[in-house]
């Protein structure tokens, strides 16, 4: 069950997230937050296991495969793990990347605001960054995967101060391990 809640979640983060160029249709040089900065893993366990008890004010609250929720009273940020596996069993296509994946879901225009995108497939990361309006409220979110990888991953927050710690997390994390 909690499985297919943060699928659908992630489904909600990664729609209509951009056309993988900048506004003045420049395809975008590198993703934010120095994500390119580092390697991204194939197996997410020992980056969740890594990630500090404390993100952005707000302590750990959840920790299960699929990702990791830090949240206080009405405030919260979470991460999930993508597995592309679970796309392709969604989507029906057996051949689904994440470019693809991410490409398919842009046409949704569930954000609110695009900040960056990038889906060019022979480039190290796509990734797509913006707000998005659920029930609401304003969330900022931000998703990301090797073009060819089998796992990606998703950070939603209510702010993009709380967005920006946790990547800032996952990469110290992966800089540890």
């Amino acid at each position: 069950m909690i499985r297919r809640q943060l699928f659908v979640t992630g489904l909600v983060v990664l729609a209509a997230c951009g056309t993988g160029t900048t506004e003045d249709d420049t395809p975008p040089t590198e993703p934010p937050w120095g994500l390119d900065a580092v390697e991204q893993p194939t197996d997410p366990a020992p980056v969740i296991a890594a990630l500090p008890e404390q993100v952005a004010g707000l302590p750990l609250d959840m920790i299960v495969p699929e990702g990791v929720t830090y949240a206080q009273d009405a405030r919260s940020v979470q991460l999930l793990v993508l597995h592309l596996a679970d796309l392709r069993e969604f989507s029906g296509d057996p051949k689904l990347t994440f470019p693809d994946y991410f490409t398919v879901l842009i046409e949704s225009g569930e954000m609110e605001e695009v900040e960056s995108s990038g889906l060019v497939a022979d480039h190290s990361l796509v990734w797509v960054a913006g707000t998005v309006v659920g029930d609401g409220d304003l969330s900022y979110t931000a998703s990301w995967a090797t073009p060819d990888g089998e796992v990606g991953f998703s950070v939603t927050a209510d702010s993009d101060e709380a967005r920006a710690a946790l990547i800032h997390a996952f990469i110290d994390a992966l800089d540890a391990g």
